[in-house]
């Protein structure tokens, strides 16, 4: 009999305890999708700047021998100074709820035509957990006619 009530009163706690712990997670994972997804679109608006901001190198296109300026996306430390910096600036006028901070961020591209951006950052939820972020976007690389 014993046994019985403590059963009756332990199975609601743990169901509630259960009820609760999902509900933090999905709202964890909710604030995650919304900072990820305003921070893609940042991400968009600061390699439009970064583009226009590094400088352009002559690429030779092998399929069609024709040559083209793009924006110089070899330097690695050059890319994440620009758009790191763009980036920044776009994160920090954003309308987020919570206040992000971009740890670090670099375009790349090897063959000029393709290319990668890359973000690393954290915020703090409004569960008060510090949540890390890995963005990784494809992007194609703007080409720009050769002036003769």
């Amino acid at each position: 009999m014993r046994i019985k009530r403590i059963s009756f009163v332990i199975f609601p706690i743990l169901l509630v305890v259960f009820i609760l712990a999902c509900l933090y997670l999905y709202i964890a994972n909710q604030q995650d999708a919304y900072v990820s997804r305003v921070l893609k679109h940042d991400m968009v608006r600061a390699e439009a700047q970064s583009f226009r901001q590094l400088p352009l190198v002559t690429v030779d296109d092998s399929n069609t021998g024709a040559q083209y300026l793009a924006p110089y996306l070899s330097d690695p430390r050059l890319t994440e100074k620009v758009f790191k910096h763009d980036l920044i600036l776009l994160v920090n006028q954003s309308k987020l709820p919570f206040q992000v901070r971009v740890i670090n961020a670099w375009l790349s591209s090897p063959n000029f035509t393709d290319g990668n951006a890359v973000v690393f950052a954290t915020y703090r939820n409004g569960l008060g957990q510090i949540r890390n972020l890995q963005i990784l976007q494809d992007f194609a690389v703007p080409h720009y006619p050769m002036k003769h």
